[in-house]
């Protein structure tokens, strides 16, 4: 058998046994060896050469039984717990639980490629998930994956390489002018009719409606101040979320229909809280979407998600020419992409509005 010389730790050997059979073997940090058997010398020699650049840049995994599914585990452990919003971990559990782990938790983290990731995508395609759905599988899966890859657990964050499938863009169903104003004239005399005016007048999220205390309005400057929203987790009940981004933290003028409404339900109040249930407590989601479905579905009116009301405030206000910037700070978007995104469909009227004041400059 002829015998490569001694090298250190890390460098590794070469040699060839007496059948024939080329041998690598290298010796890792913790001193345990790695062998490797091939039929050519050229085939060992680079797999040595692969593990030697692991080990130089420091991304080496000793324990290769180490799989995505004890990777997610150890990432919800040490970060998701310890950085993401409870409902974003509640969403972060069920795509593991659901979707990944069950079809690619037992690929070694180290031999994970973008064609696993592929091949994910498309069976959850054809299995009837959304390709939104999909699409948050990915975003999951390159978030982790970042992680996997600044601890040097990988060499490349393979989501990278995947292609995500293209999410239909829907235009959002909304209420216009006249239907909005049979809506607030329905509930009038009512409780509900400031918890609608402020949705429809102020875009501001339902959560926050729902959040709302009487210490956040000044009814002597006419401005409300945004700064919480209500949230419900399974088995937890209704809790209070504060914003993590400055964006959502916002100070807005009242329209006048949501200031008298306002000013008009104070009257009926006894409570801190804008909105309550008779015994005091914040109102859940679930009754607020009942009685506007039931309210919708009397008048005849389209049956849409409650959130639109948010969506027909933007459409109101970009369509008697407000700012798109503006728009961004009411509605308390982080980044006026995001507005843009939402409400492309319409701005070719705006744009329309601006080419004929461009055309009067140059007339």
């Amino acid at each position: 058998m002829t015998k490569a010389r001694r090298r250190g730790k890390g460098e590794g050997s070469i040699w060839q046994s007496d059948t024939g059979r080329w041998i690598g073997q290298l010796t890792l940090p913790n001193g345990k060896k790695k062998t490797k058997y091939g039929k050519t010398q050229g085939e060992v020699k680079k797999w040595l050469l692969g593990q030697r650049n692991q080990l130089q840049e420091g991304i080496y995994i000793t324990d290769e039984t180490y799989t995505l599914e004890n990777f997610l585990k150890r990432y919800f452990e040490d970060v998701a717990n310890n950085t993401l919003a409870p409902r974003t971990l509640l969403s972060y559990e069920y795509l593991i639980r659901v979707h990944i782990v069950p079809e690619i938790g037992y690929i070694r983290l180290s031999q994970l490629r973008a064609d696993h990731l592929q091949s994910l995508y498309t069976k959850k395609l054809n299995q009837g998930l959304s390709p939104r759905s999909v699409q948050k599988v990915h975003n999951l899966m390159h978030t982790t994956l970042e992680v996997a890859y600044k601890w040097g657990l990988v060499l490349r964050n393979v989501a990278d390489l995947a292609q995500a499938p293209v999410a239909e863009k829907k235009i959002p169903i909304i209420l216009n002018v006249t239907e909005i104003n049979r809506l607030l004239e329905s509930v009038k005399g009512d409780r509900w009719y400031a918890f609608y005016a402020c949705a429809a007048s102020l875009g501001i999220r339902e959560g926050e409606i729902l959040a709302l205390e009487w210490k956040d309005i000044d009814f002597k400057s006419k401005t409300v101040s945004i700064n919480k929203q209500t949230q419900y987790l399974p088995g937890k009940g209704i809790s209070i979320k504060y914003p993590k981004t400055k964006s959502s933290v916002r100070i807005l003028p009242l329209p006048d229909v949501a200031l008298n409404a306002l000013l008009e339900h104070k009257s009926f109040s006894n409570n801190h809280l804008v909105f309550a249930t008779s015994n005091g407590t914040y109102f859940s989601a679930r009754n607020v979407l009942r009685h506007f479905q039931q309210t919708l579905a009397k008048l005849d009116l389209p049956k849409i998600p409650f959130h639109n009301l948010r969506h027909s405030c933007a459409s109101y206000h970009l369509a008697v020419g407000t700012n798109p910037k503006i728009v961004q700070m009411l509605l308390g978007h982080s980044s006026i992409v995001v507005t843009l995104n939402t409400y492309s469909h319409l701005l070719p009227g705006v744009s329309e509005e601006a080419t004929q004041n461009i055309n009067k400059v140059f007339t």
